[in-house]
C-alpha cells in the first residue's frame, strides 16, 4: 500500500476480537497537516479490504509535547494545527 505523505503508517488489529482497526498518526514522523487526509484514506481502505467495522484513530504526540523539533511552524501554531486540522480531519471519517 503507497504511504503517501506518512511516513510512517501503521494500522493494526490490537485485539482480534474485537472488529476495529487501529490506526497510529505520529507526530513525531509526520507533520500536523492536511497529509492525514491521505492516511485516513489508506486506513479506509485497510479497513474495507480487512472488512472491519470501524476505524479507531490515535493521534501521538511528540514525546510529551505536539511539536516536532524539526517543523518550521512554533509549538503553539503546531498544537493549534492539532486542534484545527489533525481531530476535524479525523472527525470526518
Amino acid at each position: 500500500m503507497p504511504t503517501f505523505g506518512a511516513k510512517n503508517l501503521f494500522l493494526t488489529r490490537v485485539n482480534m476480537a474485537n472488529n476495529i482497526l487501529y490506526a497510529f498518526y505520529d507526530i513525531k514522523v509526520n507533520a500536523a497537516s492536511f497529509d492525514i487526509g491521505k492516511y485516513m484514506v489508506m486506513a479506509e481502505q485497510r479497513r474495507l479490504l480487512d472488512k472491519l467495522d470501524a476505524i479507531f484513530v490515535v493521534i501521538v504526540p511528540n514525546g510529551e509535547s505536539w511539536a516536532r523539533s524539526d517543523d518550521e511552524h512554533s509549538a503553539m501554531q503546531q498544537k493549534w494545527r492539532v486542534n484545527n486540522i489533525l481531530i476535524p480531519q479525523v472527525a470526518q471519517l
